[in-house]
């Protein structure tokens, strides 16, 4: 189940990335009509906010976690499951010999 959740991840993190994108080229073609008109703009601001660049990292971010997720979670609940498991069955084994030293 948890694997299952890094698609859903990448699929809500590639719909931020969309309209984050179309935010900013918005923001592009705003920035061309002022020029056009005759005003100053300053083309070497690329973001229209610091905060709309660390949204776009994050969302790239996202998208590259919910890609592990994805394809190596159910390979982390396995190994999991499996460290876990040995160490309970070694607890019932040797609680199991300790009774049989008890009886003894």
């Amino acid at each position: 189940m948890f694997s299952r959740s890094g698609s859903s991840m990448i699929l809500f993190a590639f719909i931020a990335e969309y309209y984050l994108l179309r935010a900013r080229d918005e923001y592009h073609n705003n920035q061309l009509k002022t020029y056009s008109r005759g005003n100053r703009v300053n083309f070497k601001q690329v973001q229209p906010a610091r905060t709309h660049k660390y949204l776009e990292r994050a969302s790239h971010i996202t998208v590259i976690i919910g890609t592990v997720i994805w394809r190596y979670g159910d390979l982390i609940f396995y190994k999991l499951e499996l460290k876990y498991s040995l160490k309970d069955n070694y607890a019932l084994h040797s609680d199991s010999i300790a009774k049989q030293r008890i009886s003894i």
